[in-house]
């Protein structure tokens, strides 16, 4: 989803305009026909980044990272070789579904949820499920693969300014 691509909601005479992974949706009490095709067009667009790209160190040492050297450095390398996309924002404040286009069923990034989540997942964890990345930006329940953590977490989301992360945003992790 290009949520960073769609039109504000002042634009479009909407109420709000809320991306998630597959849908739009759009509020509003009497939207035009040429709104709602503004949407449908924006959200077929691939995102863009506008070139900035947030840069996270991570230590890789979480919990659910492979044990076997090799499954851990293809999954290491995998997650490090080119940018994420902020898809869109959700679950928490500040936690961003990260996207890539080579994150398909089969590749090593695509890991399944946890049938039982974890009740507490530590804030700053690195985390991936069902084809998306993640950094977990405050403590919080949660059921993905924590394989890493980034240091200073708090700078994700903060009451005051909001989230770091933005729907259209690059990010890119290294070790």
């Amino acid at each position: 989803m290009a949520a960073a691509l769609l039109p504000r909601r002042d634009e479009l005479g909407a109420l709000d305009v809320v991306a998630g992974a597959t849908t739009v949706l759009v509020e509003g009490p009497r939207l035009r026909r040429s709104a709602i095709e503004s949407v449908a067009a924006a959200a077929a667009t691939g995102a863009d980044s506008g070139g900035e790209v947030l840069r996270l160190a991570v230590t890789f040492d979480g919990p659910d990272l492979p044990a076997a050297p090799a499954e851990r450095d293809a999954l290491v390398s995998s997650l490090c070789a080119r940018p994420w996309t902020v898809g869109f924002l959700g679950f928490a404040p500040g936690f961003g579904y990260l996207m890539r286009e080579d994150v398909v069923p089969g590749s090593p990034l695509y890991l399944p949820r946890h049938a039982q989540p974890r009740a507490h997942v530590p804030a700053g964890s690195v985390a991936l499920a069902a084809g998306y990345a993640a950094v977990y930006p405050r403590p919080s329940p949660g059921g993905w693969n924590l394989i890493g953590r980034i240091e200073a977490p708090e700078r994700l989301f903060d009451p005051e300014r909001g989230a770091l992360l933005r729907p259209g945003s690059a990010v890119e992790f290294h070790a």
